[in-house]
C-alpha cells in the first residue's frame, strides 16, 4: 500500500508539473506569477543533509527561498550547483521539482515535514547521484536510517556546551563530565562520562529543543519536557541526567569555544647523534573545548615533560600561550586531525622541537570483517603515533595480506586515512564509527568497516 501511495503521489505531482509547464508555454512567459509556488514560502530556510548513516560520510545543504525555489550544494556558499528547481505541494506532501525535470523524464523528490525538518520518502537527486531515502543498520536490521533535511533554526546557539560535577558514592568521589550539543534540526545530543571502580562509563541522551527568548526547553526522547534558561553570558542552565541511575538535576553548561579542535592527540619523536640517542619521546597533547591545552611527554632517557596553557585557532594556524610567563607564545598547525607544534622533548629542557600529533580518532587498533563470495575475511589495522601502520588481512586458512608503511590524513570530498605500503596505496574514509576501508589486493576488493 505504501508503495502504491507513493506512486500515486508521484503521478499527481508529475501531472501538476506538466500542466503548469504547458500553461506557461502557452502564455509565452516564465513569470513567477504563473508558477505554482506560494509567496513567503513556509519552508523557506536552510537545511543540512547528513547521509553518513545512509552509507556515505557526506554532508550537503539545501536552501529554499521565500518564493519556493530550491538549490542543493556541497557548501553553504552554494557556489557548486548540485540541483535546483521549485517546491510543489499537495496537502501535507511536498515535492522538489528539478529545473531539468520534464513530463517524459520527471526528476523529483517527495517529502513531508516533521518538527520543521524535511523527511524524504523517495530518492533525492544530488548532482549525478541519487541518494536513497532509507537504509537498514548493518548490525541490527531493526534500526532504520532515513534521509532527513534538518533545518538551521536557532543557529546562533548551535554548538557544544560542557559542564561537570562531583558526587561522593560508596566512600569515593565520582567525577561527571558532560557535553550537550545543539544541532540543526532542533535536535540535541547529550554525553556524560564518568569513572567508577577503574572502569569508564558513558551515558547518552538525545532529543529536541526549543528556544524562546531566554527560555531553553528540551524534550528528551520518550520523556517529558525539561525547562531551563539561557544566561546572559551564553551558558545554559538545564536539568541533566548524568547517569542511567541518576536523577535529573539542574546544572550549568558553558559554551565551548574550541570544541571543533578538542580531543587527545598522540605523537612520537626520536633523534640520534653520533650513534647516541638524544631523546626518545612519546607525547600526548590534550586540547580542551574551552581553549586550554595540556602537553605531557615521557622521554625514555630523561623522564617526564609537562606544559599547560591556552590556545587559539585561526584557519589552520594554532597559537599556544604557555602558563609559564617565561615562555613565549609559539605557533603550529592543525588540520585534518593532525597537529604540529614545537614542544620540549626532553625533561632536561634545551630547544623546543617539532612534534607531529595524530588525533585519537586515527590512532590505535581497528578491526573489521568483510565477506567476499561467501568467504569471511578479518582485518586488523594498527595506526601508530609515529605515522606508521601495520595491516593484516586473514581468512580461515591464514594471512592474505601482511603489510606496513606510512599513513597520512587528507581531505578531498571526504576525510581519509591514506595507507602507503609496498603492496599498494589503500584508502580509509573516516566516519563517525571508525574507518571505512577499501583494500584492493591481487585482483580482489575488500571492503571493511573498521572500528576500535
Amino acid at each position: 500500500m505504501k508503495k502504491l501511495w507513493r506512486l500515486m503521489i508521484l503521478g499527481t505531482f508529475v501531472c501538476l508539473f506538466a500542466v503548469f509547464a504547458v500553461a506557461c508555454e502557452e502564455n509565452g512567459n516564465d513569470d513567477d506569477d504563473d508558477d505554482p509556488i506560494i509567496e513567503d514560502h513556509e519552508l523557506a530556510g536552510e537545511y543540512e543533509i547528513d547521509i553518513t548513516n545512509l552509507g556515505m560520510p557526506l554532508v550537503f545543504y539545501l536552501r529554499i527561498d521565500t518564493e519556493g525555489n530550491f538549490e542543493l550544494s556541497s557548501s553553504r556558499d552554494y557556489d557548486v550547483d548540485k540541483g535546483n528547481g521549485t517546491v510543489g505541494q499537495s496537502g501535507d506532501t511536498y515535492m522538489l521539482i528539478y529545473s531539468d525535470s520534464t513530463p517524459d523524464e520527471p526528476k523529483t523528490a517527495t517529502f513531508t515535514v516533521e518538527n520543521d525538518n524535511l523527511h524524504f520518502s523517495t530518492t533525492l537527486p544530488y548532482g549525478a547521484s541519487n541518494i536513497n531515502y532509507m537504509r537498514e543498520d548493518d548490525d541490527d536490521p531493526e534500526i532504520i536510517y532515513y534521509l532527513v533535511a534538518r533545518i538551521y533554526m536557532y543557529e546562533a546557539y548551535h554548538g557544544q556546551y560542557a559542564g561537570g560535577h562531583s558526587v561522593v558514592a560508596m566512600g569515593s568521589s565520582v567525577d561527571y563530565e558532560y557535553t550537550m550539543t545543539l544541532k540543526p534540526g532542533k535536535e540535541y545530543d547529550f554525553l556524560s562520562t564518568f569513572e567508577m571502580g577503574g572502569t569508564v562509563y558513558e551515558f547518552t541522551e538525545e532529543g529536541t529543543y526549543v528556544i524562546e527568548d531566554d527560555v531553553f526547553t528540551i524534550v528528551p526522547e520518550g520523556q517529558e519536557e525539561v525547562v531551563g534558561s539561557i544566561n546572559p553570558d551564553g551558558s545554559l542552565t538545564i536539568g541533566v541526567q548524568a547517569s542511567q541511575m541518576g536523577s535529573r538535576e539542574e546544572r550549568d553548561l558553558r559554551v565551548t569555544t574550541t570544541s571543533e579542535y578538542a580531543g587527545t592527540y598522540y605523537g612520537y619523536s626520536t633523534a640520534a647523534m653520533g650513534g647516541m640517542t638524544m631523546y626518545d619521546t612519546e607525547g600526548t597533547l590534550v586540547l580542551d573545548p574551552f581553549g586550554g591545552y595540556h602537553y605531557t611527554a615521557v622521554d625514555a632517557l630523561s623522564g617526564e615533560v609537562e606544559e599547560t596553557g591556552t590556545y587559539s585557532v585561526d584557519g589552520t594556524e594554532i597559537t599556544y600561550v604557555p602558563d609559564d610567563a617565561e615562555e613565549d607564545p609559539f605557533t603550529g598547525t592543525i588540520e585534518n586531525l593532525v597537529v604540529t607544534a614545537t614542544f620540549y622533548k626532553s625533561a632536561e629542557g634545551g630547544m623546543r622541537g617539532e612534534l607531529t600529533f595524530y588525533s585519537s580518532t586515527v590512532q590505535g587498533e581497528f578491526t573489521g570483517i568483510s565477506t567476499v563470495e561467501e568467504v569471511q575475511y578479518d582485518a586488523v589495522l594498527d595506526l601508530a603515533s609515529d605515522g606508521t601502520f601495520t595491516l593484516v588481512i586473514t581468512d580461515t586458512e591464514g594471512e592474505i595480506l601482511n603489510t606496513a608503511g606510512d599513513f597520512s590524513v587528507v581531505k578531498t570530498m571526504m576525510l581519509m586515512v591514506v595507507l602507503d605500503s609496498p603492496e599498494g596505496t589503500f584508502n580509509c574514509v573516516v566516519s563517525q564509527t571508525g574507518l571505512n576501508a577499501s583494500i584492493e589486493y591481487e585482483g580482489v576488493e575488500y571492503g571493511f568497516e573498521l572500528g576500535k
